[in-house]
Parts: C-alpha cells; sequence; structure tokens
C-alpha cells in the first residue's frame, strides 16, 4: 500500500487513481474474507467439531486469494515488479506453488461436497 502511495505514473501519484484504490480494496476485502474463513476454521476444531469442510475450504479459499493478491500486486508494482522488488514475484511464484501443492478449487470443494454428504 505504501508503494502505491509513492509510485508515480504519467507525472502523478497512482494512488489517487479510481481503478487503483478499486484494486486495492479488494486485496483487502480478500484477504479479510480468507481470515475470517481461517478463523471459522480454527472454532470448529477448538469446538471438537468434524472440521474436514472447514480445513479444505481453508486450503481452497487461502490458496486462490493468494494467488489473487499477489497477481494483483505484481499489477500494483508495475515494470518494478520483476527487476526491484523480487518479494512480489516471490510471493506469487510461492502461492502458484502452494496451489498446485494443496490441490486446487475443485478437488477442495469435492472433499466438502463429501463431508456434507457424510452426514
Amino acid at each position: 500500500m505504501r508503494y502505491a502511495a509513492e509510485r508515480t505514473g504519467s507525472g502523478r501519484r497512482i494512488a489517487g487513481r479510481l481503478g487503483l484504490g478499486h484494486l486495492l480494496a479488494g486485496m483487502a476485502d480478500a484477504v479479510d474474507s480468507a481470515r475470517a474463513v481461517h478463523l471459522d476454521a480454527r472454532a470448529a476444531a477448538f469446538a471438537a467439531l468434524a472440521y474436514v469442510r472447514h480445513a479444505s475450504a481453508v486450503v481452497g479459499t487461502t490458496t486462490d486469494t493468494a494467488m489473487a493478491v499477489t497477481q494483483d500486486a505484481v499489477q500494483v508494482f508495475g515494470d518494478a515488479a520483476g527487476h526491484a522488488i523480487p518479494p512480489v514475484e516471490r510471493s506469487m511464484r510461492e502461492a502458484k506453488a502452494s496451489q498446485a501443492i494443496a490441490g486446487n478449487t475443485r478437488m477442495q470443494r469435492r472433499a466438502i461436497g463429501r463431508a456434507f454428504a457424510a452426514r
């Protein structure tokens, strides 16, 4: 966020542009939503509930959110993303690896469906 406030393009700060504000707000909303799913799963685990559904929701939501948010971050950083700012690029590669390791969202939804069917 700080970088977006400092970066300029075409002679003016990019943070003041409406499209970027919407992008940053969407990124924040996505992270907050993933955090809420995580906290819901955590509460289910502490309550000793069967939380397979919750765990699968966390995996699917957080890996997809990480990928989407890091892709948007690369857009915010623009030209600098692949050169001067390696943490953004590395974060995106790690998010993609997490998706591959954890299984895609479709696989997680299949596990959630099985959990509902087992009731």
